[in-house]
């Protein structure tokens, strides 16, 4: 056999192999990347959050950031921010005292030991048993948790509202603290601007979905 004829076969068992090797199952097709994991936490974890329907958050933590499906669930560190930026509610809960905050799609938050600040969106929280210890922060006041079940909203030019379906909350704004009971709503807008306190009538509506369904519930008030 010359040279040129086992130069050929050589050439023609390398294409033949490379023929075999993509027809096998799994190696013709280019496998799809996992998310990477969220960064490492450190300390005690203090939250978790997790979701019943698919959905996705983008986590900062320090200096990095990851965006991670939901399920799984996660443990939240303090100073953790999450962006729920997926189309179903993701939840958070307190591993100490069971408090839940059902965090609605497009709403930031960042989470931390007896408090949590809020940027934009909607939340709706609830808790166990609290006397005032645990501190929600928004742009223009801060709340100061009396109630058990509430929720708020913070829209992108920093008013906020807050809608009391139980319990009551510490409204501190410029220096000033104002009550809400009663089921009522309070607008915060500008620090110069007085508290409008709107009494409930008729019904409360919880229009931020608890679990994995949006739920609707009717409270009939006492006035």
């Amino acid at each position: 056999m010359s040279r040129m004829q086992t130069r050929l076969l050589m050439i023609l068992g390398m294409v033949f192999g490379i023929f075999l090797l993509f027809q096998t199952p799994g190696c013709s097709k280019v496998a799809s990347k996992s998310p990477p994991p969220p960064p490492p936490g450190t300390g005690e974890a203090i939250y978790r959050i997790k979701a019943t329907e698919k959905t996705f958050i983008a986590l900062e933590r320090g200096t990095r950031r990851a965006e991670v499906p939901l399920p799984p669930e996660y443990k939240l560190y303090d100073l953790d921010v999450i962006e729920n930026k997926g189309s179903k509610p993701a939840i958070i809960s307190e591993l100490q005292n069971n408090h839940k905050f059902t965090l609605a799609p497009e709403s930031k938050v960042k989470v931390g030991y007896n408090s949590l600040v809020m940027y934009f969106g909607k939340t709706l929280f609830e808790f166990e048993k609290v006397n005032g210890e645990f501190r929600i922060v928004l742009p223009r006041a801060v709340l100061g948790i009396r109630g058990t079940r509430f929720e708020v909203e913070v829209q992108a030019n920093g008013n906020s509202s807050v809608q009391l379906f139980e319990g009551k909350i510490a409204i501190e704004q410029d220096g000033k603290t104002t009550m809400l009971e009663n089921q009522g709503t309070v607008n915060i807008d500008n620090a110069s601007t007085p508290l409008q306190i709107i009494p409930a009538s008729g019904t409360q509506t919880e229009n931020i979905g608890s679990d994995s369904e949006d739920i609707q519930r009717n409270r009939t008030t006492t006035y």
